[in-house]
């Protein structure tokens, strides 16, 4: 008698993601604090995510659950209405992009040529 080892492919872990998008009040709240020369030790890590999000064009792809993680700065950063969370992409609006590309301008075109 024979004997066959059946297995069960493994499972690929789906992960799911979710977009953060600036507000308007996001741009606004890390343009106030750009120049301040200490920022206070409890609003560094949601400014840090701001800028980030504001060198990205204004949209960044996370984990779900570091969005769904109550103490996350994800999470605290859309508590208090500096971004949005999305399931699918979406680009800022006009008025924040315009913003973004006055804040850091426009990359040369010779650097994709």
């Amino acid at each position: 008698m024979i004997r066959i080892r059946v297995r069960m492919p493994k499972m690929r872990r789906v992960e799911r993601k979710r977009y953060v998008v600036i507000t308007l009040m996001g741009i606004e709240f890390a343009e106030k604090w750009y120049a301040v020369i200490q920022i206070p030790p409890r609003l560094t890590r949601i400014y840090q995510l701001l800028l980030g999000l504001i060198w990205m064009r204004g949209t960044m792809t996370v984990p779900a659950n570091q969005v769904e993680n109550e103490g996350s700065v994800v999470s605290q950063a859309s508590s208090r209405g500096y971004v949005k969370i999305y399931d699918r992409p979406i680009r800022p609006s006009e008025a924040i992009q315009k913003k973004i590309r006055e804040m850091i301008g426009e990359a040369p075109r010779w650097i994709y040529a």
